[in-house]
């Protein structure tokens, strides 16, 4: 990915935890840096060529951090206070709906499973057989 990637390119996009990033998870606080151009921890890991010559970055979530919310190389002017705050109120929200999205994605014990498949199989049968078809494909069965 270059730097003339569209924005929002690397949302959802797991990365190396390394750099700002991964100072920012295993600190638990917001980061706001200006690397020096000898500084090459950050390069490759913002998805950028080179080394950023500004970082901004915060940990989504209050007690478990999520993810990280990272700003590169903001235009005219470094990071400043302001841009921290912000940053770190929006990835406390992030953190909450990220949390929020794990507990509903959590994968179903096989007696849930058998169940929801009975009520498909009891409600709409022609989806459950479809979805009978895909689940033996996928086991490689005929």
């Amino acid at each position: 990915m270059t730097s003339s990637s569209p924005p929002g390119a690397r949302i959802g996009r797991r990365l190396p935890i390394a750099g700002t990033a991964g100072y920012v998870i295993n600190s638990g606080q917001p980061a706001a840096i200006q690397p020096s151009s000898s500084d090459t921890s950050n390069e490759g890991v913002t998805g950028l060529d080179g080394s950023p010559s500004s970082i901004l970055a915060a940990p989504c979530g209050d007690e478990d951090v999520m993810g990280v919310i990272e700003l590169v190389n903001k235009r005219g002017e470094p990071f400043n206070f302001d841009d921290v705050e912000i940053v770190s109120l929006l990835a406390r929200v992030a953190g909450g709906a990220l949390s929020e999205l794990g507990a509903q994605a959590a994968v179903p014990t096989p007696a849930e499973l058998a169940r929801e498949l009975e009520n498909l199989a009891r409600l709409d049968a022609s989806r459950y057989a479809a979805l009978a078809r895909m689940i033996q494909a996928v086991l490689g069965q005929s």
